[in-house]
């Protein structure tokens, strides 16, 4: 990643980066978010069945006296050091629930 110019502080493996990118192209091509869930844990012989909150977009926005940070950002790349002073979940407003929820 860092060859291409793009930030490295989000160490995952090459199944982790497979899985976000294969989800990411399958939600692009119109898949719910249940459908690439249940589709991902046949793939990878998990028989817990996990049911995402919503198929709706829901974003976690930390806000710190630093800025607003992305949750990943906030305890991946910060470590959770910055005081927070409000969290935000973008999307959430139209968001509904999962049926199976």
């Amino acid at each position: 990643m860092e060859i291409f110019g793009e930030e490295t502080w989000f160490r995952i493996g090459d199944r982790d980066t497979a899985t976000h990118l294969t989800r990411t192209n399958m939600l692009k091509n119109g898949k719910s978010l249940s459908d690439i869930t249940k589709w991902m844990c046949e793939k990878f012989a998990i028989e817990t069945k996990i049911i995402p909150v919503s198929d709706h977009s829901i974003e976690t926005r930390i806000e710190t006296d630093k800025g607003e940070l992305h949750l990943q950002e906030y305890w991946v790349k910060y470590r959770g050091k910055d005081t927070i002073t409000g969290i935000e979940y973008v999307g959430s407003d139209k968001a509904r629930p999962n049926p199976e929820a």
